[in-house]
């Protein structure tokens, strides 16, 4: 994460946090990884707790474009986000991880 400027690193975790919710897992250095993981899941708890209007307008600020509607859509069904440490990237030695978003199994309608 860039540390000089707060509105730069801001915009990074949006947009991590959008291709999370879009393609459900991601890989990023652990650094990203563990703010990644600390805005995700308050913005998961934030938007739980509070009503309609509000979720909206919190989801917007948070995440871009398509995955606004997916993460209203599915809400119910994120349970959290789990790191899982894959190693290290050729280059620049830097610890990659797999960062993934825990849902919930749905209930059938069968049973």
């Amino acid at each position: 994460m860039p540390k000089s400027n707060s509105s730069v690193k801001k915009r990074c975790i949006k947009s991590l946090m959008t291709s999370l919710v879009l393609s459900e897992k991601i890989v990023t250095t652990s650094r990203r990884a563990i703010n990644l993981k600390s805005s995700f899941q308050k913005l998961l708890s934030d938007t739980k707790k509070n009503k309609d209007l509000e979720k909206i307008r919190l989801v917007e600020k948070n995440l871009y474009g398509g995955a606004k509607n997916k993460f209203l859509d599915e809400i119910e069904l994120y349970r959290g986000v789990r790191n899982i440490n894959v190693g290290v990237r050729k280059g620049d030695n830097a610890n990659l991880v797999v960062v993934e978003i825990l849902k919930k199994k749905p209930l059938s309608s069968n049973e």
